[in-house]
């Protein structure tokens, strides 16, 4: 998951850095170094552990500083991608802020000043040494007044370049002097906390956990309040563009632009803030889909811009969500979500709006949603599949083969609309004739691992195929008990699948991701390998879709980011076969 992200000065590079794996004693943390320009990662820099607190790049663009929760601070040459400088501290450094360069003397290379703060305010100088050829770390305390102790949030100079001004967590701002290192002033600033601060022109900007965004005008320890605005949740974060503007970000997952001058919104962006657990396309628009937050949060995004359509509050206390289809065989158009309290609910996709829920459609959970023509069929989370009228959404009747286990997908057959196929976490797959009310295929999986999800060829061999946690993906004929083919992903690599699905224009391409935290696509007929991401940008991916014109592929995840691919078929990038 990624935790701090920082662009430079120039707007050439940005870094991000990660929270870190928990899945390691101690998790190590990437910091990832991005060219804007050619939208390419062009450094992945380790050592710091236990997640990435700050980054902050040198105002020539020649360094990158970044600070860990393991209270390690970095300092990477970007020329080379080298370590220059490292420092531990028993404290996390939560601020970084680049002074002005500094010329030198001998006309070689300017020196350098990193301001960092914990409990502590300290000022980093790199010095060029001509005898070692490299930079030298020298660091010097500011000058506090006893017993002064604060939690500092976020820095900046001030407009003068004269004043280091730092965020408290109890909502005030202290000002340092950086000339001789000494401590200046405090002043109250908001409340809920003082969280983000920036300078541009005159101007000092400062984000409140109140919500406030609150312009200061002055120098030096003497600074007055002159305009202020309220915001929609407590500011996280404060960036002065080069165009005057303001973006702010929220604890809620918006992002403002706001003009600095009349200090109101000019636009805004929506986010997510929660990890998401599944995506869904309108069928009959590439770019309207559906997510779901694990907090049960449902919001309908416009591909074309990034916007957010439509958003719905979060599930109720205790609740999460689990599963979500995108449903257009009814009367009406409407996004159906599941919930862990066995809940399901409809939600209109233009407004937010609730219209139905099934309460509770599973006792233990919901885990897999089918949306069909004829009607609405759910899998649960302790296993059960059953099938609801679409008019008075009432139960018509239910199958108990699948025991204990997660159902994890359900698809109606794409040619016979009578019958209906599932999976699960039990090794096993189930065909129902809905006409019949009885089950009348099955297979299984004969050895470790569960099926997560499945899809169906469009084609003429309507085979159903499977996505397995033992890092394959198998075709299944219907009257043919064994797998009729199979790919795996490389027998001893502990590499599962987490999703499926084929291409939905054509049916040519299967897509599916894994826990090695890539999307792989295949040839469905042929099963050659033809694409695959390069598994750095994400960690975890729990759910993807196909755009309805098969031009890109939407994946979401435990990151809490949306990410889309474009995807063109001519791609032939490997020999992997089924």
């Amino acid at each position: 998951m990624v935790s701090v992200v920082s662009v430079s000065k120039k707007g050439t590079f940005a870094a991000s850095g990660q929270e870190g794996s928990h899945r390691q004693s101690i998790p190590q943390s990437r910091v990832i170094v991005w060219d804007l320009t050619h939208h390419i990662d062009i450094y992945t820099l380790r050592g710091i552990k236990g997640g990435v607190r700050a980054l902050a790049f040198s105002p020539d663009e020649m360094f990158l500083a970044g600070s860990g929760l393991d209270g390690s601070l970095f300092i990477w040459d970007l020329q080379s991608g080298e370590l220059v400088g490292n420092v531990t501290s028993a404290d996390v450094t939560t601020t970084l802020v680049w002074g002005p360069l500094v010329p030198a003397s001998n006309k070689h290379r300017p020196s350098y000043i990193l301001f960092a703060s914990h409990h502590k305010v300290v000022a980093y100088e790199l010095i060029y040494s001509v005898g070692s050829m490299t930079y030298q770390v020298h660091s010097s305390e500011f000058k506090m007044i006893a017993g002064m102790n604060r939690d500092y949030t976020d820095s900046c100079l001030s407009p003068c370049g004269t004043s280091l001004m730092l965020c408290t967590s109890i909502s005030d701002i202290n000002v340092y002097n950086v000339s001789n290192l000494v401590y200046s002033a405090t002043f109250p600033v908001c409340s809920g906390g003082a969280k983000a601060i920036c300078a541009s022109d005159d101007y000092v900007f400062v984000g409140g956990g109140d919500g406030t965004v609150k312009r200061l005008y002055g120098h030096g320890s003497s600074w007055k309040l002159d305009a202020e605005m309220t915001l929609n949740g407590p500011v996280t974060s404060l960036t002065c563009h080069s165009n005057g503007n303001l973006f702010a970000g929220t604890s809620t997952g918006y992002v403002f632009e706001i003009d600095a001058n009349q200090m109101q919104v000019r636009k805004h962006t929506q986010s997510e803030t929660a990890a998401l657990v599944g995506v869904s396309f309108k069928k009959s628009c590439s770019i309207r889909f559906a997510t779901l937050s694990y907090t049960g949060q449902v919001r309908v995004w416009d591909l074309s811009d990034y916007s957010v359509v439509s958003s719905t509050g979060p599930a109720q206390k205790g609740e999460f969500g689990t599963c979500l289809v995108f449903d257009e065989n009814g009367p009406t158009e409407e996004v159906i979500a599941g919930y862990s309290s066995g809940f399901v609910r409809s939600f209109d996709p233009k407004t937010g709006r609730r219209l139905w829920e099934i309460s509770p459609a599973h006792a233990h959970g919901v885990s897999s949603i089918c949306a069909a023509r004829l009607y609405l069929a759910t899998g649960g989370t302790r296993g059960g599949v059953r099938l609801w009228s679409r008019s008075t959404k009432s139960q018509l009747f239910e199958f108990g083969d699948h025991v204990s286990k997660p159902v994890t997908g359900l698809i109606a057959d794409c040619g016979q609309v009578h019958l209906l196929h599932s999976c699960s976490h039990d090794k096993s797959m189930f065909t129902y004739d809905l006409k019949k009310e009885k089950r009348i295929v099955q297979h299984s999986l004969g050895r470790a691992g569960g099926f997560v999800s499945m899809t169906q060829r469009l084609d003429s061999e309507n085979e159903v195929i499977t996505a397995g946690t033992d890092g394959c993906l198998f075709s299944w004929d219907f009257d043919v008990p064994d797998p009729v083919t199979e790919v795996s992903l490389g027998i001893g690599k502990q590499i599962a699948f987490t999703c499926a699905q084929v291409s939905p224009l054509s049916g040519s391409y299967i897509a599916a991701s894994s826990t090695d935290s890539r999307i792989r696509v295949w040839d469905v007929k042929s099963g050659h390998l033809v694409a695959i991401s390069n598994g750095t940008a994400f960690t975890s991916i729990s759910s993807i879709a196909w755009s309805p014109d098969e031009k890109q592929i939407v994946a979401v995840g435990e990151d809490q980011c949306i990410y889309v691919w474009n995807f063109y078929s001519d791609l032939v990038l490997g020999e992997e076969k089924w």
